[in-house]
């Protein structure tokens, strides 16, 4: 027995999204940013390089400005995370 489809209602496709989860750098301490840090230069130096490069762009500074930008939040993926900063993840 096949149900009957409304045709107001068709059956429709849906783009799927995941969720990656992330640490907001924002959100660490000192200390915290300090660990993180020196992880990556050990573990992903390529990814500390690409870091360093786009935080030295004029462009990603204005956008990250506070004040006179948009306040724009700097996000690593966690798979980049020492465990112990881990716990500090979000999904976005």
């Amino acid at each position: 027995m096949s149900k009957k489809i409304d045709p107001r209602f068709p059956p429709q496709q849906f783009k799927a999204s995941s969720y990656s989860p992330v640490i907001i750098l924002s959100h660490l301490s000192e200390e915290d940013k300090e660990s993180l840090w020196e992880h990556l230069k050990k573990y992903y130096p390529q990814k500390a390089r690409g870091l360093v490069s786009s935080m030295s762009d004029p462009f990603v500074e204005i956008i990250m400005d506070k004040e006179k930008g948009l306040g724009a939040l700097l996000a690593i993926e966690l798979e980049y995370a020492p465990d112990p900063l881990k716990k500090h993840q979000h999904i976005l």
